[in-house]
């Protein structure tokens, strides 16, 4: 594992942080989670956000400065759709007697603390168990609606919008070649003659979507949507700006992919309709598969870049993640 700059290193900050006696505050339990790019560590009533010094072609996080950096950005991005919910970023020091978090001494690594949210007000476990109501997909819908109307735009050309949503998808195809993800290349010429030909025959439609690109949330997923007095969202993707550059219904269609998977279509047919009649964005309904689908490569990507992870046990399961996203990215084009 990589080394965090000091005579620490990851696995012992990962170990100490196991530790329920290591936090400034009481807790009876830790719970460890590890993402592509961070640790977490879930205590009682907050949550410690660790990013790995990792350094890949789109995100450089190699050295403390650089973590630093992107623990401060995560929590300005995240704000304006969780604006209580992320409380700073506190430092892990060696001080004189011993590793400290939130201490003063030398800073071994960076934080960013957030409040713990309730697992069963979160939209996926509500999907689980059936409880989410209609009330409440109507407040996500009108928030969401709302950020989107008051959020930066980023209004493009519309030749350059057409070359961004190719070249967005030919680099994620072209990354999917990597040997270690073992995917055909037949399959991902197939899918990028499949897109490129959506591109070809709905031109005119996808130039009308230029006007509409804004910074959004960037990933949207169940997992994120909190339902407290009102909906919190949280993990606005922070990395790259240019991410999260996107049409609002690009990211809805998204959203409605990930309900799919896990049962729940409906889910997403509901937030674009709210999003239409709250905006009066009368978009051609076309795109929606489209855009699921160049999504959907991105997640096969992301899913297939854990198997890089040296210390990864759970391969045959991102393997299969990675191939159910590209048989779905075939799909939506393909109808």
């Amino acid at each position: 594992m990589n080394n965090t700059g000091h005579d620490i290193t990851t696995n012992e900050i990962v170990e100490f942080l196991s530790d329920c006696n290591n936090f400034p505050e009481h807790t009876n339990i830790v719970t460890l989670k590890e993402t592509h790019m961070s640790y977490v560590f879930i205590t009682d009533n907050f949550v410690y956000k660790m990013k790995k010094p990792v350094l890949y072609p789109f995100l450089n996080l190699s050295t403390l400065e650089r973590r630093q950096h992107n623990c401060h950005k995560e929590i300005t991005v995240n704000k304006a759709l969780a604006p209580d919910i992320y409380l700073g970023v506190v430092p892990l020091s060696m001080t004189d007697i011993g590793l400290q978090l939130d201490g003063k001494g030398i800073v071994i690594e960076w934080f960013v603390k957030m409040k713990r949210l309730p697992d069963e007000a979160m939209l996926d476990y509500k999907l689980q168990k059936g409880e989410i109501t209609n009330e409440e997909i109507i407040s996500l819908g009108r928030k969401l609606s709302d950020f989107y109307k008051q959020t930066k735009k980023k209004e493009l050309y519309e030749n350059e919008y057409l070359q961004r949503l190719t070249d967005f998808l030919s680099d994620n195809l072209e990354s999917l070649k990597h040997p270690s993800f073992e995917v055909s290349n037949e399959v991902l010429n197939e899918i990028k003659t499949l897109q490129l030909n959506f591109i070809e025959k709905n031109e005119q439609h996808l130039r009308l979507r230029a006007s509409r690109i804004i910074e959004v949330h960037g990933d949207l997923k169940p997992e994120h949507i909190c339902f407290l007095n009102e909906p919190v969202i949280i993990d606005a993707l922070e990395f790259n700006s240019d991410f999260r550059i996107q049409d609002p219904v690009e990211e809805l269609s998204y959203f409605s992919l990930e309900c799919e998977l896990l049962g729940n279509e409906w889910l997403g047919k509901k937030l674009l309709e709210i999003y239409e009649n709250e905006s009066k964005d009368h978009y051609y309904k076309g795109l929606e598969p489209f855009y699921k689908s160049i999504r959907a490569t991105l997640r096969a990507l992301s899913s297939f870049r854990h198997i890089l992870d040296d210390h990864r046990k759970d391969i045959l399961r991102w393997k299969l993640k990675g191939t159910d996203y590209l048989m779905r990215a075939q799909m939506y084009v393909s109808e």
